[in-house]
């Protein structure tokens, strides 16, 4: 499907769903969730394989199966709900455990994933008077990025390209009430820090970590998770004030955030993306029938002594 085409029915589909009941659209999201679930084969099993190496043997089968629908139901739920902003609750108290970083004389790094529904957490955000730059790589396909851009816009956000976001996050961060949202839950390829992510070394971008020591920005770990249709909550792990970065290594700050995420994540898996290849990329030197890459089927990639060099086995 051409980038004009799928941007085209998908304002057609919102424009439908728009005039139908939450409970029909909900009943909607499931049942095409499911289709996409059974036709996508190829990230169905990426996504069965990343469980299973995650999970192992806690979890049968169908539970881990289970896990898998509700995230392509989630995914789905992410684009459908836009199209109900005014709709939209988002139960806020715990927002006031991090106020204190929220209302400091600076800005501050709001560190998330792809769990639930992250740009609603921006938005909420965005509408509660904060200035919120979203930080993001500007998709392949033009017509299908403008749509993107528009939404988030739309959602009160400003938008930054990954690749200039430096400069323009120092700068709104000498402010106060000002929030970069920035993801780390995507597989960061030859250029990432390799930190343990749920139990495994994964290919990590460290623009969060730093950013943070450079100008001592606190960074906020945390999500809104979906609890019902249209209705949302904040959950945070344990943030890090301008002390704290400010005595901690780079790693030290790698590896607390993705032991943060990942403790969220496996909190709500169901509303996480596993059908994404977080664990693509390999650190040199890493054995290759080792536990990792026997289950994601990335052993047989290893024959090649430039293959294994390069990090990144497919």
């Amino acid at each position: 499907m051409s980038g004009y085409l799928a941007v085209g029915v998908y304002r057609l589909v919102g424009g439908v769903l728009r005039l139908l009941p939450v409970r029909v659209c909900s009943w909607f999201a499931l049942v095409l969730s499911r289709l996409i679930y059974l036709v996508d084969i190829r990230h169905r099993r990426i996504g069965a394989r990343n469980l299973k190496l995650v999970y192992g043997d806690s979890l049968s089968r169908n539970q881990r199966n289970r896990i898998l629908r509700q995230a392509y139901e989630n995914m789905l739920l992410v684009v459908l709900e836009h199209f109900f902003l005014d709709r939209i609750e988002v139960d806020s108290s715990s927002v006031e455990t991090i106020r204190p970083l929220l209302e400091g004389p600076q800005g501050v790094l709001l560190v998330s994933g792809h769990l639930g529904n992250w740009e609603i957490a921006l938005h909420d955000f965005a509408r509660n008077g904060y200035r919120v730059l979203a930080i993001g790589r500007p998709l392949d396909q033009p017509a299908v990025n403008r749509l993107l851009v528009e939404r988030r816009e739309s959602l009160g956000l400003e938008v930054v390209d990954k690749k200039g976001a430096v400069r323009s996050i120092l700068k709104a961060m000498r402010q106060p009430r000002q929030i970069a949202g920035i993801l780390v839950d995507q597989n960061a390829g030859g250029r990432g820090e390799f930190v343990d992510f749920m139990g495994y070394p994964a290919s990590t971008t460290s623009i969060h970590a730093s950013l943070a020591r450079k100008r001592g920005i606190p960074v906020v770990v945390g999500g809104l998770v979906r609890v019902g249709p249209l209705r949302f909550r904040y959950i945070f792990g344990n943030c890090l004030d301008t002390s704290a970065v400010k005595s901690m290594s780079l790693d030290e700050i790698l590896i607390h955030v993705n032991q943060e995420l990942s403790a969220l994540i496996q909190d709500y898996p169901g509303q996480w993306l596993w059908m994404h290849r977080r664990w693509k990329s390999r650190p040199q030197g890493e054995a290759r029938d080792s536990h990792l890459n026997r289950t994601l089927g990335y052993a047989k990639y290893y024959d090649s002594p430039e293959v294994v060099a390069s990090g990144d086995p497919t």
